[in-house]
């Protein structure tokens, strides 16, 4: 399966350090999921970083000819050899518990397994979430999610961290970051065949003209909203 907005990190556990995708965040009114997950392949550079340039040597040649011999190449630095994002291919694993766990995979088919983190500014009393298209909604599968406040006991505002597969295409899915309308505009994520595109409210009309195969997902009021939309979350 292809992958949008996966991006693991090394984290210290208690047992040794693991590469994970960390859901939400640790502390009180918080939820934190952990979702083990490999590293992508690095992109094979023959420049070193601008950290790693000065380290290079001068080699002298028979020919009298002086040129540089990258020894300053750091394999493991994130700048000389970024990891491809790009081409990150996952399937959906479980744990021995029964958890979600992803995959290395050499198979783009299958659809999309994406993150959706809500998370952007602080507004008291708002709450970051993202919903899914109606006529959409059997094309997602929930995976797992966990959650980040703001403030020392977390109860002043809220946004959600979701992971998701999403088995068929096209599929929307709103967004609403945390912090309000006036602070952190709404959004729409269009889960296509070959790409995921994000688009605006600026932009959502001129999107639906060139795209008349995708029914017209807009909504003028709250009202409208909830009668075409549906907050991700576990089904029971």
């Amino acid at each position: 399966m292809k992958t949008y907005n996966i991006k693991p990190d090394m984290k210290e556990m208690s047992f040794g350090e693991l590469s994970v995708v960390a859901l939400g965040e640790r502390g009180r009114g918080r939820w934190e999921e952990i979702i083990p997950c490999p590293l992508p392949e690095r992109k094979l550079s023959t420049q070193p970083c601008w950290v790693h340039k000065e380290s290079i040597s001068s080699v002298v040649y028979k020919d009298g000819s002086v040129r540089k011999d990258p020894e300053g190449l750091q394999e493991d630095c994130d700048r000389c050899n970024p990891f491809d994002f790009e081409n990150f291919l996952l399937e959906i694993g479980e744990t021995r518990s029964g958890k979600p766990k992803l995959i290395k995979s050499t198979s783009s088919d299958g659809g999309w397994i994406a993150r959706i983190n809500t998370g952007k500014t602080y507004t008291r009393g708002t709450r970051g979430r993202a919903s899914v298209f109606n006529p959409h909604s059997d094309n997602v599968k929930f995976l797992a999610s966990g959650y980040g406040a703001f403030g020392q006991a977390g109860a002043i505002g809220k946004w959600n961290d979701y992971l998701i597969a999403v088995e068929q295409t096209p599929t929307v899915v709103r967004v609403a970051p945390s912090g309000g309308s006036h602070k952190s505009p709404r959004f729409w994520l269009v889960f296509l065949e070959d790409k995921v595109i994000k688009v605006s409210n600026e932009e959502v009309h001129i999107f639906l003209d060139q795209h008349p195969e995708i029914e017209d997902f807009t909504v003028v009021d709250q009202n409208e909203f909830k009668n075409k939309y549906t907050e991700l979350k576990e089904k029971s």
